[in-house]
């Protein structure tokens, strides 16, 4: 997968690269929990996550949640494409239909986790007074219309067209699998 191997020669992100990443709307909280000043990332999603988050994504394995670290890896350009067309404003919007599909899996959560889930469930973003309905679990990960996403941002990332838009019956297939 060409997020996985990013560009033949990688390079550290640099400060000012950092910044500019950061300053893509939704990017100053965690993705999953809103944890403030993330440090990880899923390429997978083109989003940002706190350490802990970035822990249960691994858990996730790399055909959900491909993870990396802002400051201690090494990006290859089709890596930050991902992350400028990508952004945690957009991913929440996308998934905004989903709203809490799944739920926290006992495998992939602690008591932190779960009580960081509870407080995101309603939460408003104090940065920008938006919203956040986003309830992170594999199960939700794993639901179709996030399937289409990742697909998305990878043909975006390589230049291609990416598939038709995402129709309607995914959000029924995973509410259906969600209640199963």
């Amino acid at each position: 997968d060409s997020l996985e191997r990013g560009s033949k020669s990688p390079t550290m992100l640099e400060s000012n690269r950092i910044r500019e990443i950061r300053s893509i709307r939704g990017n100053d909280r965690c993705v999953d929990c809103l944890e403030a000043e993330p440090e990880w990332v899923s390429l997978s999603h083109g989003t940002l996550l706190c350490l802990q988050c970035s822990g249960v994504h691994r858990s996730y394995g790399v055909h959900i949640s491909f993870v990396r670290s802002l400051k201690l890896d090494k990006w290859g350009d089709n890596q930050i494409n991902a992350l400028m067309l990508g952004g945690n404003r957009k991913f929440w919007d996308f998934v905004a239909p989903l709203k809490t599909v799944g739920s926290a899996s006992a495998k992939y959560t602690n008591g932190r986790d779960v009580e960081k889930r509870e407080v995101a469930d309603s939460d408003i973003d104090p940065k920008t007074g938006d919203e956040h309905k986003w309830v992170a679990s594999a199960s939700a990960y794993e639901a179709p219309r996030l399937v289409y996403y990742r697909e998305m941002l990878r043909c975006l990332c390589e230049g291609v067209d990416p598939p038709p838009d995402v129709p309607e019956r995914y959000d029924i297939v995973a509410a259906t699998a969600a209640a199963a």
